[in-house]
């Protein structure tokens, strides 16, 4: 058959849109216009005379063999002469999917059959423009969430500190004029300001942690010791590290430096913090854990440890609760993820991994 016995002339070669004539009663194609190639991936000698549900999905041939006898018995069906297109899925030769939007419309019967028109537009850039679009908002809703509950959370462990450096305030205030001893209410305003000034510093140290990292080549060996050095209470024994890494000094110094600020502050009272740092090299990423002899924590704690504001149960009073989100941020900044394992005997190991950024940098150039 050609195009002109259905009227198309020269237009059914030089349409954008891939035109498919089938034969209701066979199901088989009889018409393939050159859009319909470049879309499908089936040349004319290839489409002609197959069954036009090679197009069709598994699960919705059902419905197109249902649909296309109908019309072939009495001339109606669904989708036939509707005045809006629909969008539906469709196979391509290689077996992907693509989604298409449907225009189907019925042709003059010739000797007796019945034939269908289906005009179909390529619109699977539009569809995943439309699942971006969605999938961002979806992600701008949640993050909108995280920031409200977090904004709450900041809110609520500010409020505790100053109302008490307020109150300390007020009643230095009121017995300054009788001569009463205010030592109490000094050290009240003191400990409360220094809670404060913690969680700001907290909260630019989780701020830095996830902004972009600038990695720079360092000893591994020389930043676990300089972390070590400012934290009190701990016992530090290095085993096997990579000797470099690719990492942002600051926050890998401020990650390991909270990792054994934890320890100590979990150990046993009056026992010093024995802290083990074992790491290894895998391709592009880094491993390091931390592991102490502390309490550890229990199943129920693991899941949100690595949380803004989430406290251990054995955590001592002032915590921020920061610590390993720092720790979680650093680490997811640098392509990794950060991840809590039992140790053996009691205790804990934090794990986290970093990836060299610059080998992503200099793929991209």
């Amino acid at each position: 058959m050609s195009a002109e016995e259905f009227g198309f002339g020269s237009l059914f070669a030089a349409i954008r849109d891939a035109v498919v004539v089938a034969n209701a009663h066979t199901g088989r194609i009889v018409l393939w216009n050159p859009a319909a190639a470049e879309l499908f991936g089936y040349s004319p000698d290839e489409a002609i005379g197959n069954l036009v549900e090679m197009l069709v999905p598994d699960d919705l041939k059902p419905l197109h063999r249902e649909g296309l006898e109908r019309y072939s018995r009495s001339g109606e069906g669904h989708l036939i002469d509707q005045s809006e297109p629909v969008e539906l899925p469709a196979v391509h030769k290689d077996g992907h999917t693509l989604h298409v939007e449907l225009s189907l419309g019925s042709a003059p019967a010739r000797q007796g059959e019945r034939y269908a028109v289906a005009i179909l537009r390529d619109i699977s850039q539009r569809k995943r423009d439309e699942e971006e679009i969605e999938t961002r908002l979806e992600e701008q809703i949640r993050l909108n969430r995280a920031l409200d509950a977090f904004s709450g959370r900041v809110a609520h462990d500010l409020r505790s500190p100053l109302a008490k450096v307020v109150q300390a305030a007020r009643m230095i205030r009121r017995m300054k004029d009788t001569g009463g001893d205010f030592t109490v209410f000094l050290g009240i305003l003191e400990r409360g300001s220094e809670q404060a000034i913690d969680l700001i510093e907290g909260l630019l140290a989780l701020a830095q942690a996830s902004g972009t990292p600038r990695p720079t080549q360092m000893d591994l060996a020389g930043v676990v010791k300089q972390a070590a050095a400012g934290v009190e209470g701990i016992e530090l024994e290095i085993q096997d590290l990579p000797r470099a890494v690719m990492a942002d000094p600051i926050s890998l110094r401020q990650a390991l430096t909270n990792l054994f600020d934890n320890a100590a502050k979990y150990a046993c009272k009056n026992h010093v913090a024995r802290v083990t740092v074992a790491g290894y090299q895998s391709g592009d990423a880094w491993t390091i854990c931390v592991s102490d002899e502390g309490p550890g924590l229990g199943p129920e704690e693991t899941d949100r440890i690595f949380e803004p504001f989430t406290r251990g149960k054995g955590s001592k009073e002032g915590g921020t609760g920061l610590g390993l989100a720092i720790v979680a941020a650093m680490a997811e900044a640098h392509g990794g993820q950060a991840w809590y394992e039992a140790r053996e005997g009691g205790g804990a190991i934090f794990c986290f991994t970093i990836r060299d950024l610059s080998l992503r940098v200099r793929d991209r150039t």
